[in-house]
């Protein structure tokens, strides 16, 4: 599954964990892949400014992108309903990771 995360910057760490999903910076765009997560690369997000429709445009260009779910601190009911339309999962809830190093 391919999966966007909004961050701040263009590396994990930065992901941005609050605050609107269509005003992140940009996406870090991953995949589980044996029982790991590989990075596949960063978007830019070029809609983080608009005032109307944001949503839906990053939705549609993350979708044209491949992405098949996004992760969000908090999904609110216009953001569900946009991501069924066009098809993208989304998994919510508390996402208070702190980067860990073995």
């Amino acid at each position: 599954m391919i999966i966007a995360l909004p961050i701040r910057g263009k590396d994990m760490h930065s992901i941005k964990y609050r605050g609107s999903f269509a005003r992140a910076k940009y996406f870090i765009i991953v995949k589980r892949e044996d029982n790991r997560v590989v990075t596949l690369g960063t978007i830019k997000n070029p809609y983080r400014n608009l005032k109307r429709k944001a949503e839906s445009l990053v939705l549609k260009m993350l979708k044209e992108k491949g992405v098949e779910a996004i992760v969000v601190h908090e999904a609110n009911l216009e953001l569900t309903e946009l991501a069924k339309e066009v098809g993208i999962r989304i998994f919510s809830g508390n996402l208070n990771m702190r980067n860990r190093r073995s």
